[in-house]
């Protein structure tokens, strides 16, 4: 990858990866079938990459380098100088957010103290929803019901009091996913982004947006050129129950499609079909055991839940 293909940012606590037409093709790994094999037998499903898009007139004509997101978040927040904000939300509404392909879902993050400028500029964008930054409570989206109307909302959990608050607002029937800022998170804590210092905040995360039958987003991962290190914060993220983890460069998302892809699906369908004709409480099948626990989890592997 060119020096001048990818230029970093840190706008705030969070880092994006503002990416350039480049002729050469970006990949992060190529993943054998005994790595997709392993990776499966570790954590299950993958998880569905969110990827953030910054409103830069550059950015929103890449479409072709957005296509093998699962969700795409437009960004007017961290990934724009306060100086450029005010340009992005014009650019958005000019530009209209591109949906690559229709089993995308996009929104929007917003700057927490201009939400309700912004939702108006964007109201009659094609979005299904928002991400509402610095997320603490319902009561930061109070006197926006209007201008939310039927789209959906994703709080970005990135503060002790937003974690702490999970309880108040989770089951919102508005909010259809809870995201964790990791770095903002961290910051408020005064640390470094470290694991140990996200266990308790991504645990909670999970644990009350499962409960509240939300999809639970993992915090993004800065090391997009080291593609072990990716692989396993994606398998981190996976084995703490997220269904899906924030992204900020299109060749993450582009692994995570690869390893979706991949899943061997009709090895996968044999294994559910013998232990169901053997009818009994435990099968060994190639060698592995396998309960009724695991097999339900098989199936929703199999449909992609």
């Amino acid at each position: 990858m060119s020096g001048r293909s990818v230029e970093a940012r840190k706008c705030g606590a969070l880092r994006i990866l503002c990416f350039e037409p480049d002729n050469r093709k970006q990949t992060l790994s190529i993943i054998t079938a005994q790595r997709i094999t392993d990776l499966m037998a570790d954590f299950g499903k993958i998880p569905e990459s969110w990827l953030f898009v910054p409103c830069r007139e550059r950015f929103l004509s890449s479409s072709e380098k957005l296509k093998n997101a699962d969700n795409l978040i437009y960004d007017l927040e961290d990934s724009l100088k306060p100086s450029e904000k005010a340009e992005g939300l014009k650019l958005l509404c000019s530009h209209g957010a591109v949906r690559p392909s229709k089993e995308q879902q996009v929104f929007v993050r917003l700057n927490a103290d201009n939400l309700k400028e912004e939702m108006k500029a964007l109201k009659d964008l094609d979005i299904d929803g928002f991400m509402i930054p610095k997320f603490e409570g319902i009561e930061d989206i109070k006197g926006c019901e209007s201008l939310i109307g039927d789209k959906r909302i994703v709080p970005l959990i990135e503060t002790c009091k937003g974690i702490i608050n999970l309880e108040r607002f989770a089951d919102d029937e508005r909010i259809v996913s809870l995201a964790l800022g990791g770095e903002d998170y961290c910051s408020g804590l005064g640390v470094e982004t470290n694991d140990d210092a996200l266990f308790a905040a991504r645990s909670r995360l999970v644990l009350y947006a499962k409960a509240a039958g939300k999809n639970a987003v993992d915090t993004i991962s800065t090391g997009y050129r080291d593609p072990a290190l990716f692989e396993e914060e994606l398998k981190k993220s996976a084995r703490f129950g997220f269904d899906g983890k924030l992204m900020i460069h299109p060749a993450q998302a582009e692994v995570s499609k690869k390893l979706q892809k991949a899943v061997p699906k009709d090895v996968i369908s044999g294994i559910i079909k013998e232990f169901e004709a053997r009818n009994e409480g435990a099968v060994i099948i190639n060698g592995s055991l396998y309960e009724r626990p695991h097999i339900e989890r098989l199936k929703k592997i199999i449909k992609g839940e």
